[in-house]
Formats: C-alpha cells, structure tokens, sequence
C-alpha cells in the first residue's frame, strides 16, 4: 500500500504594530524592548492528496485547528517583528544603557565645584526630544526672554543664553586666581568631550631670519622664556568671564584685576574683550573669525593714562595671542551615540538678545 503526505495550500493575510518606548533623561536615552501585537487570518485554498475522502478529512480536520493556528501564527509574528525591530534599531542608532551620559557626567562636575545643580524639563515630539534647563543660584539672573525659534532642521539644536556662562563663571572664578594649565583643565572637566584649540607653533628665530622677519634672536628667545612661565590671571568678582551675544556678533573676553606671566606683573583691573562674527566656509560650514584686534578697557578710568596706553599696546599682543583668529575651525565631537557620525560642523549660527543658537550636522 502507498501512501501519500498530505498537504494544505493556504493564505495567509496579517496586521502587526509594533512600538518601541525611548525614555530621554540625566542617564541619556534607552529604550525598553520593542513590544508587537498581530493578529493574523488564513484562508485554507486547497488541500493536496490524490483521494477525495482524504481531502474531505483533512479539510475538516483543518477548519477546526484553523483558529488555533492562527493565533500560533500572530504569536510568531509579534515574536519575530519585535526582534527584528530591537535588531534593526541596535544597529542603526545603538541607544545607551543608561550608566553614563554626557549630561549625567557634567552634572556631577557642577557638584563637585560646588555649583547648584540646574533645573530640567524634559519633553519631546513627533520630531525631537529636548531638553531644557534652568542653572542660576537664588540671586542670580537668568534670561528675560525664551529662546529664538530655530529655523531649519538639524541633528542637533543647542541654544544657551549668556546668563549661564555669567552664573557658572562667577561660581568658579569670581575672586580667584589661576594659572593657564588650571583653567584648560576647569574647561576640560565641563566640556570633556569637545578638543581644546591647539596651540599655535611659534618660528624659532633661524626661521625668522630665513622668511625675512624683524625678530633678532634675543628678542625671540626673550619672547620664548615669558612664554615657558604659566600666566597667571587674578579675575573680578563681578562678570569674571565675558560672553554677549547681540546682533549677530559674539563677544568674548574676561575682566581680570592682576596679570602675572614670569617676572611680569601687571596689578590693574582690565576688561579684555574679542568680537567674534559668524563666516560661512564652503564644504565646512560656519566658523567664528575675529573682527579687528582684542579690545582692551580700563574700567573705572574716565580718561586713559599714557602708562595705560603703553600698557595697552602691550596686551593686546598679548591677549591677540590668547584670542585666536578663528574659532571652530575643526569639527565638534558630539559624544551622542544614536548620530551617524559624531563629529559635526556647525551649519546655522544666531546670536541676539543675548540668546546663540548653534545647529549642527
């Protein structure tokens, strides 16, 4: 006696949702796994076997399993959907697992400098998650207006008004006195994960003579040993570092009491100042490029001395140095896991009513 395998033709027709919750908060963004629901219906065409009554059988026997199956067949489906979403979404734009973040990280600096921590409010939409954060002590100002609407789309949207750079700077700064060395590491401490400027290479004075240039070799080695000697800088209790926004420009600069480099001391209060203006670059982007020279104040003096304007002239060579000519030059390592690439340029700039906008991608 022959047998023969009995088979069934049959279509099948199935809805799946699927959903995937990202929670965005001090610990950076995670996700729960991706949950699906599908609800799955087949239609039994034709049962294959060479006897009639064996097909009878089996399409009854197959009608009533069918209901069973079914709900076999959507369990199957959810199951693979919602690994294949978590897969794709891993692979794509790996979230964190929420044991280290950026925010989380330079919270806990703030803490150790004793700054208050800062206020959030996390929210999102269909098409962003934001943040917004609040960082003042009881008596200190914070911004009059709402931030600018942003214009445009861009991977990632900062804006900050500059009563935040006031409030923090105060805290850590305001009467102190710092070398060099210990400022970049205030800086590198705050903001780990984007590159100090580096440092530009002065000529030795063979290479001056052999371009042409005015320098003897004692002036140049004179200049080269103020320079081996870290600065040190006595800053004001009042607005220590400078940062306005207004009218397009940035203004950048620091109000010091006493400026020491080496043997050099000079014990005067000063405000120096650079104004920094946005210039787009084709194939990068914006940058920031300094208009004219470093501006050098005397507060409290109604008219300037002829000792201040000889002192003046002296630091603004010095501080052009400290100023450089172009900022953002190089591209910002974002340490965002879910960007394509982390190293951004910036590609929108605004500065007004004390508010700066900067979009990146």
């Amino acid at each position: 006696m022959v047998s023969h395998p009995v088979t069934v033709d049959a279509t099948g027709c199935g809805t799946v949702h699927a959903t995937k919750d990202l929670y965005l908060d001090d610990h950076g963004l995670r996700s729960e796994p991706a949950v699906a629901s599908a609800q799955l219906t087949s239609r039994i065409d034709r049962i294959n076997h060479p006897w009639r009554i064996v097909r009878r059988i089996a399409m009854k026997k197959a009608n009533e399993q069918k209901g069973a199956s079914d709900r076999e067949g959507s369990r199957r489906l959810e199951k693979r959907v919602s690994e294949n979403f978590d897969r794709q979404v891993a692979e794509t734009s790996p979230l964190g697992d929420g044991s280290n973040s950026s925010l989380k990280n330079l919270v806990n600096v703030l803490r150790r400098f004793g700054i208050e921590e800062p206020g959030r409010i996390w929210a999102s939409d269909t098409r962003y998650m934001l943040i917004s954060a609040l960082q003042r002590e009881a008596t200190d100002l914070a911004a009059p207006t709402p931030a600018p609407h942003v214009a445009g789309s861009h991977d990632v949207v900062i804006q900050f008004h500059e009563s935040v750079v006031n409030n923090v700077a105060t805290a850590l700064l305001a009467g102190r006195t710092l070398t060099g060395p210990q400022l970049e590491q205030i800086a590198k401490s705050l903001f780990p994960n984007i590159d100090l400027e580096p440092k530009p290479q002065r000529r030795s004075a063979q290479e001056g003579s052999k371009s042409g240039g005015a320098e003897s070799d004692d002036d140049t080695d004179e200049a080269d040993d103020e320079e081996t000697e870290p600065a040190k800088i006595s800053f004001a209790r009042d607005r220590p570092i400078i940062f306005d926004a207004q009218d397009g420009a940035i203004w950048i600069g620091i109000n010091g009491t006493r400026f020491q480099q080496g043997e050099s001391s000079l014990k005067t209060a000063l405000r120096v100042r650079a104004k920094y203006v946005p210039v787009y670059v084709d194939g990068q982007g914006y940058i920031l490029k300094r208009e004219g020279l470093v501006d050098i104040k005397f507060p409290g003096s109604v008219k300037v001395s002829v000792g201040q304007i000889t002192i003046r002239s002296k630091m603004e060579k010095v501080f052009g140095r400290a100023f450089p000519e172009r900022l953002l030059e190089r591209p910002l390592n974002l340490p965002i896991k879910q960007l394509n690439n982390p190293r951004v340029f910036v590609q929108a700039i605004d500065a007004r009513h004390g508010w700066l906008t900067v979009g990146l991608d």
